[in-house]
């Protein structure tokens, strides 16, 4: 099955995740109070690892569709985990955020791999990328 015509070009990609980091920012920029339930000890590492994977899902559709994946996998994981370290240092500015937190950036480093699984099987799924 190849790819919607819209979604073979890199930029559709790049534009997406670039949505994807400006809710990252709007989310990061929240003060703790507003910050949504969590039912259970360290969820919110789940949802960091979650967000990331979708974030360097979107990366390594970006790649693929450039041609680039997988020979620059670690591209996909490399944007994770420098987006997760300025990330915990970004939150360090938010009212009653817990920053600098390294199992939250273990998380965001952990949904780079996650992405790559991910991308891998959307490759796989969609052939070639023209």
């Amino acid at each position: 099955m190849p790819l919607p015509p819209i979604t073979r070009h890199p930029l559709f990609w790049f534009l997406a995740w670039l949505g994807w980091f400006g809710f990252l920012l709007f989310c990061s920029s929240r003060p703790a109070t507003q910050l949504t339930f969590h039912p259970f000890n360290h969820f919110d590492k789940l949802e960091h690892s979650g967000y990331f994977t979708a974030g360097s899902t979107l990366v390594g559709l970006g790649l693929f569709t450039a041609g680039w994946w997988p020979r620059r996998w670690w591209v996909v994981v490399l944007v994770a985990a420098c987006v997760g370290a300025w990330d915990e240092w970004f939150q360090q500015f938010s009212l009653g955020r817990s920053a600098l937190d390294q199992g939250d950036w273990i998380a965001d480093t952990t949904g780079g791999f996650l992405g790559c699984g991910v991308t891998l099987w959307l490759a796989g799924k969609f052939g070639k990328r023209g």
